[in-house]
């Protein structure tokens, strides 16, 4: 299935402004909250590396199982943005779920309502955009492949679980103050 150039440079400059719109949001809730700057203690930059360390080698782990079976099976399950993206969501899953459970995830100046609203915004964006594909006669699936249609799904979803994790661990963590265990 080969594009037409208009159709391509719509697509970056759709994904431009979506990042322009994203740093915009995240500057202006910065501002208003008064938190500009994310400091992160000495334990909460070792397990930000150690997630770095587990994302890195998701990423190389997911790319050479998909080319593995890609050339084991000759089958293609979906298409090359869509695999690339899926890639990037599976190692940014393990990142943010290392740095959560080691409470390296925000700042420990930053507010969590501050992440829990721009990653809200973002994933009601992506849920937004991905039903338009659910209601249009365009598929997320085509000849039995996933396609670039199905992205902004996965991304939701993905930043939806990332959400849950954050609530649960804040909960957990609340629950143990409350107990007087920490």
């Amino acid at each position: 299935m080969v594009r037409s150039k208009a159709y391509i440079w719509g697509m970056v400059v759709g994904m431009a402004v979506c990042i322009l719109l994203f740093g915009v949001i995240a500057y202006i809730v910065r501002k208003r909250t008064g938190v500009n700057k994310r400091e992160y203690d000495e334990r909460q930059k070792l397990a930000q590396g150690t997630a770095y360390k587990y994302a890195f080698f998701t990423a190389i782990g997911y790319a050479c199982a998909v080319g593995v079976f890609d050339q084991m099976t000759g089958i293609r399950w979906c298409d090359t943005m869509t695999c690339a993206f899926l890639g990037i969501c599976v190692s940014t899953l393990v990142f943010a779920t290392i740095c959560i459970w080691q409470d390296a995830y925000m700042s420990f100046r930053e507010p969590p309502r501050n992440t829990y609203l721009i990653m809200g915004l973002i994933m009601l964006a992506n849920l937004g955009s991905a039903s338009m594909y659910l209601h249009a006669s365009d598929s997320m699936v085509e000849n039995g492949m996933l396609t670039y249609r199905c992205v902004n799904l996965v991304i939701a979803v993905m930043l939806a679980v990332i959400i849950a994790m954050m609530a649960l661990k804040r909960a957990l963590d609340r629950r143990k103050e409350r107990d007087g265990q920490v």
